[in-house]
């Protein structure tokens, strides 16, 4: 069956049509839905497209003089942020007032919001009696990211780590991309050992088989000046972080396991000027320096970032495909059992 609607705004102005084609069923499940009583919404009156709080449609209901309005949100790839579901709320209820529900393609790629409503596309469609948007053409929405969230879900890296204090969570990175994340309990210098499975650079291609996923395991770095992460000159003694991925290098990513561990050893990428320049209020990035003097200037060991609040600074896989998810959480787990073990020992 070939798709008509292949865009998030095409769907919703399909939905909109379909809404008002035929309401009767569809104000049914959005009673059900809101948990109203059979008529609690009234009749039917209007829908329009993208208007209050940028809300993508707007249904009014009527009960005598009393009208009530419904906001939908349909999502297919673009996360729902925290900061949209309350401008959206409030919208409504600096306008008198109203529901928001958010249709998605499943009802478990909902975020976890207090009071917020869902309802998958599939039980949309299927409350039309002859709709003419299809689930085919849901199918074909690029749900690239979605599909990527879900495995990460499911492959449940939790499973494999050896300490039950671990933190690991499954959400988008910085570049609105799906990652696992995970934090380490406090080693005993306070830091912890954290990290990302994620989506190798900045976009997220359109063909999966283009997709290639990547470990980034470091150590938590702290920007101010009173932590003495980024000393001026590198340091007389190692920082705290660097002294943290010496032993990384030294006990676990020895030479005869990087292969094996998958570990890229390109060097991390000089920070350019250009980049300090933007941001004049960040730390000296100096972590070459610190590299040079106490990590044998092997700089594949300090991948990461300084600027802000600081992240972590470590090492990253080579690329992994789809297919190889499983793999690569097995061998992130036996890096982070590996380090974590040896930083617990007594000293």
């Amino acid at each position: 069956m070939s798709v008509v609607y292949t865009t998030e705004t095409m769907a919703n102005r399909a939905l909109a049509a379909e809404i008002r084609h035929d309401s009767v069923p569809f104000t049914a499940l959005l009673e059900e839905t809101l948990d109203l009583r059979h008529g609690g919404l009234g009749e039917f009156v209007a829908v329009r497209c993208e208007g209050l709080g940028d809300i993508d449609l707007l249904l009014t209901f009527a009960v005598g003089d009393r009208l009530t309005i419904v906001g939908l949100e349909s999502k297919f790839d673009h996360e729902l942020t925290a900061e949209q579901v309350d401008k959206e709320l409030r919208a409504l209820e600096e306008h008198g007032g109203g529901h928001l529900v958010v249709v998605l393609p499943e009802v478990t790629d909902a975020p976890e919001f207090p009071d917020l409503h869902v309802l998958a596309w599939a039980d949309v469609l299927g409350s039309f009696r002859d709709s003419r948007i299809t689930q085919a053409d849901i199918d074909a929405m690029p749900l690239t990211k979605r599909r990527v969230e879900r495995m990460l879900t499911d492959v449940d890296l939790g499973r494999h780590l050896d300490d039950p204090e671990w933190q690991v969570y499954v959400r988008r990175n910085g570049n609105g991309n799906p990652s696992i994340e995970f934090h380490s309990p406090d080693l005993p210098s306070g830091r912890e050992i954290r990290g990302q499975i994620q989506v190798a650079g900045r976009g997220m291609p359109a063909d999966a088989d283009d997709l290639r996923l990547e470990y980034s395991v470091g150590i938590e770095i702290r920007t101010a000046t009173e932590h003495g992460d980024f000393p001026d000159d590198g340091g007389a003694t190692a920082p705290v972080w660097a002294r943290h991925l010496a032993t990384l290098r030294r006990t676990v990513l020895t030479d005869d396991r990087l292969v094996e561990l998958t570990v890229s050893t390109h060097p991390a990428p000089r920070r350019s000027t250009d980049a300090r320049n933007k941001a004049p209020n960040a730390p000296r990035d100096n972590k070459m320096v610190v590299a040079q003097q106490h990590l044998d200037d092997e700089r594949w060991l300090v991948k990461g970032y300084t600027d802000g609040a600081g992240w972590a600074l470590g090492v990253k896989s080579t690329p992994h495909r789809l297919d190889e998810l499983e793999t690569l959480c097995v061998t992130t787990a036996r890096i982070l059992n590996e380090w974590l073990a040896v930083e617990q020992r007594p000293s």
